[in-house]
């Protein structure tokens, strides 16, 4: 399944002149220089504002959650049918007209395994309060009895377009029927957030400080020190 998912997070999905990524600033670009497998599941940055008096202005808990260790986690399997209908991805095949961000080829696979596409449980995560580094949709299906889910990420710029094919998964609804991570919610609130770092977890830290005559700003890229977030 990992090589799957990287596929995905690695899959050129084109060079659009509305697309605003420029000349490599897209999603699909970006990715082609990182270490899924190596970096930290989750990050967290916190940015400090100061009045002038001294007194926190406001503070911000921002976690990022890597797609790639979200989906690794998450309650999906690539068992043999997903397998066999991922192997159909073809980037000379053209999308088809009736199920979003799906070559044809596959299409035709899911109508000859009779799928009962869900069409109202279809979800895109940007439309939600997300703390995932990357846009994914997804669709619920069900293939005889089973469940399944396509999952498509957003590799372009602009959200509207330049999205992955769709890859196929068995979907386990042992505990819930729907597509989730048990240990890492995506859309972590700042509760959540401060649990995690009063646990120890290192993070970015930002501070802006307001004085009569300039503002000053302090960062520190790999902070442990409490007080910044329990202040």
């Amino acid at each position: 399944m990992k090589d799957t998912i990287i596929s995905m997070l690695l899959e050129n999905t084109g060079k659009h002149p509305m697309d605003s990524g420029g000349a490599n600033g897209r999603r699909w670009q970006r990715n082609q220089f990182r270490d899924f497998e190596s970096e930290e599941p989750i990050t967290f940055e916190v940015n400090i504002n100061y009045n002038e008096d001294g007194t926190v202005r406001y503070r911000d808990i921002i976690p990022t959650i890597t797609l790639y260790h979200w989906l690794m986690g998450a309650n999906i399997e690539e068992d043999e049918r997903a397998e066999e209908f991922n192997a159909l991805i073809d980037s000379a095949d053209p999308w088809c007209d009736d199920l979003a961000f799906t070559t044809e080829q596959c299409y035709q696979k899911l109508m000859e395994w009779d799928a009962d596409i869900d069409d109202e449980r279809c979800y895109n995560t940007y439309n939600d309060s997300d703390c995932l580094d990357q846009v994914m949709q997804y669709q619920h299906l069900t293939i005889g009895d089973d469940p399944y889910v396509l999952i498509s990420v957003h590799g372009g710029a602009d959200v509207r377009g330049g999205y992955a094919a769709s890859r196929l998964f068995y979907l386990d609804e042992t505990i819930m029927d729907m597509l989730w991570n048990e240990d890492y919610n995506r859309c972590m609130d700042e509760d959540e957030a401060r649990d995690c770092l009063e646990h120890g977890v290192p993070y970015e830290l930002t501070r802006y400080v307001k004085t009569k005559d300039y503002n000053e700003t302090h960062h520190i890229p790999v902070c442990t020190d409490l007080k910044w977030i329990q202040e």
